[in-house]
């Protein structure tokens, strides 16, 4: 698959953009972060304040992803700074409120000024450390960044503080696919480690959210990139993307890519022949589970024959 950088920094920046999931994490985040207890002291006021900062950030880029001849360029500048204004006002007058820094660190990112961004999910995570959100956040700003040994350990800490969430999953499965090579070169994973946490992380993401054919799309594609992939499950990952849903050119690409893993079977296959041929059965239920595979190159090998198999194999 195409691992451009480029890729990947529009991937990581399609997060956090609902009116309905902001104003959930305003009033619900405290119940994730573990300071329950030292939030619940917050006054309605602030709550009220940070409600409307968002209100107000949502509206701003609500109407301007609707229609951008709308805004002039000193108009946007200025409705802009506006909201900076206040967030960075209520940081100020709440400097123990986590939530402040992750929605003022939304804001920022969604309007491209990422290094800030990444400066106010850092005071987030020192206020609490056990939020799954932020360490998402700044593993997104580190792998866009090119430091994808200190993201790497973010989107680990993300699945675990929130295995349920498909898109954490399938964050740490993509970062695996973009930089695996280096952090297995580099030693930060053993291969064994690799193929476990690539196979698990996207595999949970499809469980999760099975109706998201991305999620399975690169399920599929993550075979390729293991040290000691199941080719029988690649073939049954790719063989469930097909269907009624799927267009007449993706489904000419999945058959692709279905051929593609039938030449590993048989490729894998073959290599097994020698050690095979002086036992029929096995080499008998190789080939009953392979199927579509070719099977030419077998013909007149008879049991126990391992020279005339050796030769074969040769051409």
């Amino acid at each position: 698959m195409n691992k451009t950088m480029h890729g990947q920094k529009n991937f990581w920046q399609k997060s956090l953009r609902s009116t309905a999931w902001m104003l959930w994490l305003v009033m619900f985040l405290n119940t994730l972060s573990g300071q329950e207890n030292g939030l619940n002291s917050r006054t309605n006021l602030a709550d009220e304040q940070l409600i409307r900062i968002v209100k107000k950030h949502e509206a701003l880029l609500g109407q301007y992803a609707e229609d951008p001849s709308k805004f002039g360029k000193r108009e946007l500048s200025t409705r802009v700074q506006s909201v900076i204004a206040a967030y960075t006002a209520f940081n100020n007058d709440n400097t123990d409120d986590v939530f402040g820094y992750v929605l003022h660190g939304k804001f920022l990112r969604e309007i491209g000024r990422f290094e800030e961004a990444y400066n106010m999910f850092q005071k987030a995570n020192k206020l609490d450390p056990n939020i799954a959100i932020v360490k998402q956040q700044l593993g997104n700003f580190l792998a866009e960044s090119g430091r994808y040994k200190e993201a790497y350990p973010l989107f680990v800490s993300a699945v675990k503080l929130d295995p349920e969430k498909a898109i954490y999953q399938y964050q740490l499965g993509a970062h695996l696919i973009y930089f695996g090579k280096q952090l297995q070169a580099e030693k930060q994973m053993s291969p064994m480690d690799f193929d476990r946490q690539l196979s698990s992380s996207l595999s949970e993401a499809v469980r999760l959210a099975p109706e998201n054919r991305t999620y399975k799309h690169l399920f599929a594609e993550s075979f390729y990139d293991l040290n000691k992939p199941n080719w029988e499950m690649a073939l049954k990952i790719w063989t469930e993307l097909l269907g009624p849903d799927s267009s007449k050119t993706q489904t000419e690409a999945i058959q692709l890519q279905r051929a593609r893993v039938l030449a590993h079977l048989d490729k894998k296959i073959r290599g097994e022949e020698i050690t095979t041929a002086s036992d029929p059965s096995i080499f008998i239920r190789h080939q009953a589970q392979a199927p579509g595979s070719t099977w030419s190159k077998t013909l007149g090998v008879r049991p126990g024959d391992k020279a005339a198999t050796s030769d074969n194999d040769s051409n």
